[in-house]
C-alpha cells in the first residue's frame, strides 16, 4: 500500500459480539465471517483470495477492510454482496447462531506508519457504529453507511 492514499474502508462490527457468544461460538463465528467476506469479494479475485488482496485487520469484535486497489463502485458492490451473503447465512434453516453486523462504507485517507495504519475517516466510521443502533442509511461527501442486522 503506498504511504498515504484515499481510498474506500469498509469497518464490519459484529452486533453483541462479546456479550451475546461464549468463546468458542465467537471462534466459530469469526470463522464464519470470514468466509462471507470472501465470498462477497470473489468478484473482483474469481480466481484469487480476497483475503490475500485485502487483508482483514481485526477490531476484537468485527475487521476493517482497506479497500485500496479497487474503486468506490467496486466497494460499494462488495458491501451490497456482503449484505446478501449475510441474509443467506442467517436464513439458513436450523442457524442457531445468527450473525448480526453493523456495517459502514467509507472513504477517506488512510497512511501506512511503520506497520500501522492510520485512517482518520475510521474514527467518524466507529462513531456512526456506536451511535446508531438501527438498520438506517447515511449519505454524504465523506461515508456512505448502512447497518445491516
Amino acid at each position: 500500500m503506498p504511504e498515504n492514499k484515499e481510498c474506500c474502508i469498509a469497518l464490519l462490527d459484529i452486533i453483541e459480539f462479546t456479550s451475546r457468544y461464549n468463546h468458542d461460538e465467537a471462534k466459530m463465528i469469526l470463522r464464519q465471517l470470514r468466509k462471507i467476506i470472501d465470498n462477497a469479494g470473489k468478484f473482483l479475485f474469481p480466481h484469487g483470495s480476497f483475503s490475500d488482496a485485502f487483508p482483514h485487520h481485526d477490531t476484537g469484535d468485527g475487521y476493517y477492510i482497506i479497500l485500496n486497489t479497487v474503486s468506490a463502485i467496486a466497494s460499494l458492490q462488495f458491501m451490497v454482496n456482503l449484505s446478501d451473503n449475510l441474509d443467506r447465512y442467517n436464513s439458513a434453516e436450523g442457524r442457531d447462531l445468527p450473525l448480526q453486523l453493523r456495517c459502514i462504507l467509507a472513504y477517506g485517507s488512510v497512511e501506512k506508519i511503520e506497520d500501522h495504519i492510520y485512517a482518520p475517516v475510521m474514527a467518524d466510521a466507529e462513531r456512526l457504529i456506536s451511535n446508531n443502533k438501527n438498520k438506517q442509511y447515511q449519505d454524504n461527501r465523506n461515508e456512505i453507511a448502512r447497518f445491516m442486522d
